[in-house]
Order: structure tokens, then sequence, then C-alpha cells
């Protein structure tokens, strides 16, 4: 009775593990399938990001190129800004010694001419003002009638003619050959004080 109680056991032991075993073969079966879905699922998603990856490196490249380029221009522009002051500080630096020499130039060109006031517009007639001033000087201040001023040109001031008979006349410039002539008639003009035409 004993052995009949233990075959028992040992069918209803064996029923139950054939049971066990097809429930957890299916189950597996079920994991397995989930497993495979899921690994296609994540194979799917690891292509989109390594899709997105690729993406993000072409995009970091392209701003790396136009950052290099960017780089280079603006170098380019660098230089070519350090080359253009240079050039300006030369220009500024040569005009200013152009200046100073045309300075010099009207200066000396001045130096030989005087300026005569008062005399009236017109006072000249039909004579040539080279002529006029040459006979207005040696009359004024007594001068030889045969000496040679050496006049090289006179005329009136560059402004506009006086329509007004009581405003002043324009004044008459006069430009001699020779400075020593120049100082010598002003010495006269002074040494005579208060000369005046008519």
């Amino acid at each position: 009775m004993k052995q009949g109680k233990r075959n028992k056991k040992e069918e209803t032991n064996i029923g139950t593990s054939e049971k066990d075993s097809t429930v957890s073969a299916d189950m597996a079966a079920e994991i397995l399938t989930e497993m495979r879905a899921m690994r296609q699922d994540v194979a799917g998603k690891l292509k989109k990001i390594d899709a997105s990856v690729k993406e993000v490196k072409e995009v970091v490249k392209n701003l790396e190129n136009r950052i290099e380029e960017s780089e280079h221009r603006i170098g380019a522009s660098e230089e070519r800004g350090d080359r253009t002051e240079r050039l300006l500080a030369y220009m500024l630096t040569k005009q200013r010694q152009l200046g100073e020499k045309c300075e010099d130039l009207e200066s000396r060109s001045r130096r030989s001419n005087i300026c005569i006031y008062g005399v009236k517009e017109g006072a000249k007639g039909e004579m040539t003002m080279t002529e006029f001033t040459d006979n207005l000087l040696k009359s004024l201040l007594e001068l030889p009638a045969d000496r040679d001023l050496g006049i090289e040109r006179a005329h009136r001031s560059l402004i506009t003619a006086p329509t007004d008979p009581k405003a002043s006349p324009r004044s008459i410039v006069v430009k001699f050959l020779h400075f020593p002539t120049k100082q010598q008639i002003l010495f006269k003009a002074w040494s005579k004080k208060g000369v005046k035409y008519q």
C-alpha cells in the first residue's frame, strides 16, 4: 500500500511537471516573441538615432567650415584695415609736407608783393595796370623817371568791384621781379609818411 501511494504520488508529480513544462515553454515562447519585438523596436530607434547623429555631424562640419571661412575673411579684412591705416598715415604725412611746401612757395611768391590802397577805381585810364602802377610809384615816391622798377605784374584785388561810389576802392597788388626793389619802395614810402594819391 505504501508503494501504491508512492506510485500515485510519482504519477501526479510527473503530470504536474509536464504541465509546468508546457506552461513554461509557452511562456518562454511568448517572452522570446516579446524580446524579438523589443529588439526590432530598439534597432529601429537606434537607426533613427544614428541618422540624427549623422545629421548633427554634418551640421557641425558645415558650421566648422563656415567658421573657418569667416575667420579667414576676418583675418583678410584685418590685414586690409592695417594696410589702409598705414597708407592713410603715410598719405597724411605727405599731405602735411606738401601743405608746408605749398605754404612756403606761396610765401616766397608773395615776398615780392606790395599792396597799394586808396587808388580810385578807373584811375588808370587807357594805360595797363603795370604802366599805371609804375608811373604812380615814380611820381608819389619821387623816383627817377628812367629807373626800371621791374614790375612783373599789377592788378586789382580779386574781389568784385564796388558799385557804391562811396565804398573804398579795391587795392592794387604789385609783384616785383626782385625782392630788394620791393624793399627799397617800402622804405621810401615809410620815409615819406602819409603818401596819398590825389
